[in-house]
């Protein structure tokens, strides 16, 4: 079910510059998009699981925000209603019953590519398509934490809005997904029809290619593992395991772990694997520029890497997947999660100061993550991928300074008010001296535990802000909400514009990965001779490309 907001807010949002004390932060992009806190209701039909269980039992278990004493306090003052009707913590849910959670919702900043609306780069548009450059740190779709400052909608306020002249557009559909870390080319249909159509064709396979950028730790690909290389006998038997399975197989879980393909090969640029130099392929990888990879048969000799290696998701809700052979699996776990997966990869460059190598990636199935954990498998993780075994910071010392003196700000600002009367009393010349360095003035009025906007509620805030709150005689309730909102008193001991800063530097600021180009070969329906029709979308080339 649809979640809501107060449909009469304005959204009130900033574009800064992303630095601190006026130094560069030096991340993908130069600037942080935040929007002020707003009044959101989460709304979903009750689960199955739910059924027979008191709603304060599925609300201090299922959500982690806040402990069991504010959802009780939430149920009694009507921030939690079951189907629009105030309800008491002992009340067992049923099915049919819809649940809403109305809260003061805080959204982390995001890295934008500019200070102008809609804030990213258009590649392209059409009557029926946007072609769109998205930053790393941007989710496609409201998912998680981020709402109004997902693409989508951060697209749908824009061009709904009166300053747009070609008018309205009600609605954008995203042909497909992107990592929220990974930057790149995103394709969106202005109506489901052409949307379906392109999702289709790539799900298919074989209808769309699609090529991604990513600098990877080391010089690919001499830290690869002891993996076993398809030989020319077994070639010759069954052929290459294309989409990561060897043939058709079956679905039967005796035979299932064959089908699926953990082997690596070498190829030419047409496509016919290469089996001399069996112990040195690193030989067999030649760099090229960009373009020169784009460019199928073009006459350069050209050694695509490839790897089929099974992935999996492992917790849904964290988006936490690995890749392997998931030998010690178990057989039901193994057919239900386990699936076949196969990428390619061009060496473009190798950068000797950084030790990384630049490649040009072609993931051939769609896994979640799948790039991510086939160079992670590799041992050639993306150098500043923190999720999958790179260095967040990656050769960048102005960013990993800039990290360090946020987490000494935000620590400063986690001191209780048992040093804050040290500090007002000038009993503590080191406590002052971290607040002096760090610009951070701390007074008696700070008596809660203040923390970074993410970390769960504590007790004692749900206790000084929400459970002992009573809400005005000509309050509503959703004015009452945002008065006594934990994450609001968190940020009152610094600007909060200051403390978004911060936070986002503490976090990933994207990844090296960016979908690069997107090219599709279709059958135009208006046309009798199904002539194919060939459609080819591509961004330009990330500032990190070139070291």
């Amino acid at each position: 079910m649809a979640n809501g907001v107060n449909k009469d807010l304005i959204y009130e949002t900033r574009v800064r510059p992303l630095e601190i004390d006026g130094k560069p932060i030096e991340t993908n992009h130069n600037f942080l998009r935040t929007i002020k806190p707003y009044v959101y209701t989460y709304t979903t039909y009750a689960k199955g699981r739910w059924e027979g269980r008191t709603i304060l039992d599925v609300y201090s278990t299922e959500y982690g925000s806040y402990p069991k004493s504010y959802y009780e306090t939430a149920i009694k003052q009507g921030r939690i209603l079951v189907s629009d009707a105030i309800v008491s913590t002992s009340y067992v849910i049923k099915g049919g019953d819809i649940l809403s959670h109305t809260v003061h919702r805080h959204e982390p900043g995001v890295a934008v590519q500019s200070d102008v609306e809609p804030f990213v780069t258009v590649v392209k548009e059409t009557d029926e398509l946007l072609i769109i450059d998205k930053p790393g740190t941007m989710a496609v779709h409201p998912c998680g934490g981020y709402n109004m400052q997902s693409l989508v909608n951060i697209l749908q306020e824009h061009y709904n809005s009166p300053y747009y002249l070609d008018g309205k557009l009600d609605k954008l559909y995203p042909v497909h997904r992107l990592d929220r870390l990974t930057s790149g080319l995103v394709i969106l249909g202005k109506n489901s029809s052409v949307a379906q159509t392109l999702g289709k064709c790539i799900m298919n396979r074989n209808g769309c290619k699609k090529f991604y950028l990513a600098r990877v730790q080391g010089q690919f690909p001499l830290k690869h593992r002891s993996l076993k290389k398809l030989n020319k006998k077994q070639y010759i038997q069954t052929g290459i395991p294309l989409h990561g399975e060897w043939g058709n197989g079956t679905n039967d879980i005796s035979l299932l772990r064959k089908k699926h393909a953990l082997v690596y090969w070498v190829e030419d640029e047409h496509g016919c694997p290469v089996f001399e130099d069996t112990d040195n392929d690193h030989n067999n990888i030649l760099c090229h520029s960009v373009d020169e990879w784009l460019t199928p048969n073009d006459g350069i000799k050209k050694r695509w890497f490839h790897l089929a290696c099974p992935t999996r998701i492992v917790q849904h809700k964290d988006g936490i997947c690995e890749a392997s052979s998931f030998d010690n699996l178990d057989d039901n776990l193994y057919k239900k999660t386990v699936k076949p997966a196969h990428s390619s990869f061009g060496v473009v460059s190798y950068d000797l100061e950084t030790h990384s190598t630049l490649l040009i990636c072609r993931p051939y199935t769609g896994r979640t993550h799948q790039l991510r954990l086939h160079l992670q498998y590799l041992n050639h993780p993306i150098a500043n991928d923190p999720n999958y075994g790179g260095d967040i910071w990656y050769k960048n010392p102005t960013g990993r300074e800039c990290c360090n003196i946020a987490q000494t700000r935000l620590s400063v600002l986690s001191l209780n008010d048992e040093v804050s009367v040290i500090v007002t009393d000038k009993k503590s010349s080191a406590v002052d001296d971290i607040v002096s360095k760090n610009r951070v003035a701390i007074t008696t009025k700070v008596t809660t535990k203040t923390t970074a906007i993410d970390v769960p509620a504590t007790e004692m805030e749900v206790q000084e802000g929400v459970s002992t709150s009573v809400q005005e005689k000509e309050e509503s309730i959703h004015e009452f909400i945002a008065r006594t909102c934990v994450w609001c008193a968190r940020s009152r001991a610094v600007s909060s514009e200051d403390r978004a800063i911060l936070e986002f530097v503490i976090r990933s600021p994207g990844i090296w990965l960016h979908a690069l180009q997107y090219s599709f070969e279709l059958t135009d329906p208006s046309n009798d001779s199904d002539e194919v029709v060939n459609s080819c979308f591509r961004t330009n080339l990330p500032v990190w490309h070139d070291f």
